[in-house]
């Protein structure tokens, strides 16, 4: 199950001590626009599995609790790319 995650002050964190804050996420991240749905992806190598697998947890955590998803469109919505 995923963990919870709260804002540290320099973006958001995984409520697991020790870990990279969420931006590190971005690092490598490659994603699709024309693939009819969200792709994303990294290329194959031991850091990018450990970002992948933390990203999908991030985002399963998000989908799994409607009330923190809907706080973190409101809080970071107009940093998010909406096409």
């Amino acid at each position: 199950a995923a963990k919870g995650w709260r804002n540290g002050g320099e973006g958001l964190h995984p409520g697991r001590e020790g870990q990279n804050n969420a931006e590190s996420l971005l690092e490598g991240l490659e994603s699709d626009p024309e693939a009819g749905m969200y792709a994303a992806y990294y290329e194959a190598n031991d850091e990018n599995r450990a970002r992948a697998q933390a990203l999908a947890e991030l985002i399963s955590d998000l989908v799994e609790d409607g009330e923190k998803l809907c706080a973190f469109v409101e809080k970071y919505g107009s940093e998010i790319e909406w096409d």
